[in-house]
């Protein structure tokens, strides 16, 4: 699941997820633009049976408010499917289908750096207790 991946929309709407796996732990950050609004999102989760558990938390919610989604695998990509959306508005994507991209220049540092303090809660399987502030 490592890597980065995204799925166009069309000119102005993409969806980006960038993933580190330890195991069966997984941690990112999912970016997403649709036409003039743009939203992104700190994750953990984890895998079974190929497939993730997801919980997320967009910009622009509440401190506590979190949303969760799974990862399916699907053929050479990944299906994004939220299955609990925060009340807060945001505009994280329901769902999107995403293939393999390269990674953008220092991405995958920001990245790493990030999930450092976030592996021994997310193996711990209570992915709501893990902080995903900045």
């Amino acid at each position: 699941m490592a890597g980065s991946w995204e799925d166009r929309g069309g000119k102005r709407a993409v969806f980006s997820l960038e993933a580190l796996q330890q195991g069966q732990a997984v941690c990112g950050r999912i970016e997403t633009l649709s036409g003039d609004k743009v939203d992104s999102a700190w994750f953990v989760g984890t895998l079974e049976a190929g497939n993730a558990r997801i919980s997320f938390q967009p910009n622009f919610t509440g401190e506590d408010e979190r949303g969760w989604a799974t990862l399916t695998v699907q053929g050479k990509g990944w299906h994004w499917q939220v299955t609990d959306r925060p009340e807060t508005v945001n505009h994280i994507w329901d769902q999107a289908d995403v293939r393999r991209n390269a990674w953008g220049a220092g991405r995958m540092r920001l990245v790493e750096k990030w999930c450092q303090s976030k592996w021994t809660g997310i193996r711990g399987g209570r992915l709501e207790e893990v902080d995903l502030g900045e």
